[in-house]
């Protein structure tokens, strides 16, 4: 989970005690204080079940939603011929991707925008899972960057899955499009 993700849910967590909002406050502590169990229960795996996954996906989606309300809007789309119950992928493999739509894609835009993680089959022994976004795009982002700042969750998760497909019988692959 990235830090900069977990400060800025505690700094909303003391804005909503600040501005006397302790019913929004709880809320949010208490779907934040789930995340962290559920990503400290997984980080002995290598895998884990997609529908946890997601799951857990959900969570860290909802505490994005409170932070940044009407700014954000979300859906999950599983194809009922997947069983995510089944399936195993690598553990947190989902959430920078998801993180990067939000920071580079959403919130940059003047408007609010739309994040959809959609999960279908492709054959019987392929899934495929697209996290798609109607924001701005990282490139446009990156222009608009005054400082320096490399991003390195996309090598990091691409030389993981490269380390994963070697190791295991399974063969994982991302591609972003923008």
């Amino acid at each position: 989970m990235n830090p900069h993700f977990v400060f800025n849910a505690l700094s909303s967590i003391q804005d909503f005690i600040n501005r006397n909002n302790a019913l929004e406050a709880n809320e949010y502590l208490v779907k934040f204080s789930r995340l962290i169990r559920a990503n400290l229960e997984v980080t002995k795996a290598n895998e884990v079940l997609l529908s946890e996954e997601l799951e857990r996906l959900e969570l860290y989606l909802n505490i994005e939603k409170l932070r940044f309300e009407e700014k954000l809007n979300y859906t999950i789309d599983i194809d009922e011929k997947l069983a995510i119950g089944k399936i195993k992928i690598p553990v947190m493999i989902l959430q920078p991707f998801v993180e990067n739509a939000i920071i580079h894609g959403i919130l940059p835009k003047d408007k609010g925008g739309n994040i959809t993680i959609a999960c279908k089959k492709v054959t019987n022994n392929q899934f495929q899972v697209s996290i798609i976004d109607d924001g701005v795009g990282i490139k446009n982002t990156a222009r608009k960057i005054i400082k320096k700042h490399t991003s390195l969750s996309t090598d990091f998760t691409k030389n993981r899955l490269e380390l994963l497909s070697k190791s295991t019988a399974k063969k994982y692959s991302f591609k972003i499009i923008n």
